[in-house]
């Protein structure tokens, strides 16, 4: 088992209804914006992001997480993907009260009463949005650029980088018992022209301080619209958490599923299927 490792603050949803902004004529492919429409755009996303949780409806979904990794003999590099499987754990997940509640159900198809935020390896969770909100609040003084436009998941979306310098981060990477890092980031973010809703977010930590057991972290989290009750909600789909050390390196890779409404007496089935392909990975392309 690798050594205990949390990534904290991955930023596990980002939602508000789809009805929250009137549709728009959509742009064709390869569209890209005037820098006067680039800078409406992003403050729309502000806007949408910093007031998100006003429109959170209170639900209950599982979250099914396929923990990898292994050490890196001396010489060799973390690999793009695969790996050797470590576990697979299933979570209800329920948000209440703009509050997450995770209790793990089970570990590799076994039931279990173990506490998931005592669970050994590494493990995700944060307030809904925190990452988002902080990406976009003013003190933050995020710089963003167009980047391009593409498909994703069958819709144009467009793409902005953006980047945190380390005097404004706040997101914090927890090793052991080592002082938490609060890393400079870059990252991207995928907006429907449309909606000006946020499809995707990436985060990477730049300029780690030599010294520091963690080479490299990344978090990428997909979103997409899910029906609960009569309304469109924009949840969580599929996530990654991957993260580097010297000598080894370990992946989450995250699925959200059965999304309901929450209420005190629902229940939630064991979901054990394997995660399913889309044929596409999550990762971005490295500058």
């Amino acid at each position: 088992m690798l050594s205990r490792l949390v990534a904290a603050a991955f930023a596990v949803a980002l939602a508000a209804s789809a009805q929250s902004r009137p549709p728009e004529s959509e742009p064709k492919p390869n569209a890209h914006p005037s820098p006067e429409q680039q800078a409406a755009i992003i403050e729309d996303v502000r806007e949408y992001a910093l007031n998100y949780s006003q429109n959170l409806p209170d639900y209950i979904c599982t979250q099914v997480i396929q923990r990898y990794g292994e050490r890196i003999p001396q010489g060799k590099h973390a690999p793009v993907g695969g790996g050797p499987l470590l576990d697979t754990l299933t979570i209800r997940l329920t948000y209440f009260e703009q509050k997450e509640n995770y209790r793990l159900l089970l570990v590799n198809n076994t039931v279990t009463q173990q506490d998931y935020s005592k669970l050994g390896g590494m493990t995700s969770a944060g307030d809904f949005g925190t990452m988002m909100r902080q990406i976009f609040e003013l003190a933050t003084e995020a710089q963003f650029q167009w980047a391009r436009s593409e498909k994703l998941r069958g819709r144009l979306v467009y793409v902005f980088a953006y980047h945190v310098a380390q005097a404004r981060s706040r997101w914090h990477i927890d090793y052991q018992d080592r002082e938490d890092l609060v890393p400079a980031y870059r990252g991207f973010v995928h907006v429907d022209p449309q909606t000006r809703q946020v499809l995707r977010l990436s985060l990477q930590a730049i300029d780690i301080p030599r010294g520091y057991p963690v080479l490299d972290s990344q978090t990428t989290l997909d979103y997409d619209y899910q029906v609960l009750g009569d309304q469109r909600f924009l949840l969580p789909l599929k996530g990654e958490v991957l993260v580097v050390g010297e000598d080894f390196w370990t992946r989450n890779d995250n699925e959200f599923r059965q999304y309901h409404k929450y209420s005190s007496d629902s229940a939630i089935n064991y979901d054990t299927d394997p995660p399913a392909p889309d044929g596409q990975p999550i990762k971005e392309p490295r500058d």
